[in-house]
């Protein structure tokens, strides 16, 4: 009702997450080529359902925030009949989608798929990487991570920056039998640590959706 979030953003929590996901940010998205693919986490704030005029199906008009920006989304027939459920407001999620540039020079972000959140994070987040300062807390930190990790076995590997000056760091990747199940309250704890001056995460490239007439035609 007052337009800001009293208790703080929702997507706080995933900031850093978000960072490392998402394919643009402000108004970057305008200058992307046609059905050029993007990917976006934020909470939906507003759903509108349409019907189309052309073959009387339901579709919907998707508004999400993010930590700085909000989005307005258009979930097409197709889209909208493979995600209706995840589109309540209040939900964090994450949209794989593409650009649309139409003839008169309208440019519309489209929903191919929304996930929640929180469990499409393991799926995308392909390696992590923290960088430590070589001071008196980082055999407190490399404890601290050995036991979040044991008790959150999974299959994101894990590596350790140890920085030499600003600008140079001595990285090395943790055994496999470190590897772990990501989920952002870990790494916020661990990001938190004093020990911690840098984060980085490889994430899976996102890909362009083959056109629904070429799917259609697979099928014949």
């Amino acid at each position: 009702l007052l337009g800001f979030y009293v208790s703080g953003h929702p997507m706080k929590p995933f900031e850093s997450i978000a960072k490392a996901i998402d394919t643009f940010t402000g108004s970057d998205w305008q200058k992307m080529e046609n059905r050029e693919a993007f990917r976006l986490c934020g909470v939906i704030t507003g759903v509108v359902k349409r019907i189309s005029k052309r073959d009387n199906k339901p579709w919907a008009i998707v508004t999400i925030a993010t930590n700085q920006d909000t989005y307005t989304l258009n979930a097409f027939a197709t889209s909208y009949e493979r995600c209706h459920p995840e589109l309540t407001e209040g939900a964090l999620v994450l949209v794989e989608g593409q650009v649309i540039r139409r003839k008169d020079d309208e440019v519309q972000l489209a929903t191919n798929t929304v996930s929640p959140l929180e469990s499409a994070i393991g799926k995308l987040i392909r390696g992590v990487t923290f960088f430590i300062s070589g001071n008196g807390h980082s055999c407190d930190f490399i404890d601290t991570l050995r036991s979040e990790l044991e008790g959150s076995m999974g299959s994101t590997p894990v590596r350790v920056g140890v920085m030499l000056d600003d600008h140079q760091a001595v990285i090395a990747e943790l055994a496999s039998s470190l590897e772990w199940n990501l989920n952002r309250e870990q790494l916020n704890r661990l990001r938190k640590h004093p020990a911690v001056r840098g984060l980085d995460m490889s994430v899976a490239p996102v890909e362009t959706p083959e056109p629904e007439w070429k799917r259609r035609r697979s099928k014949r």
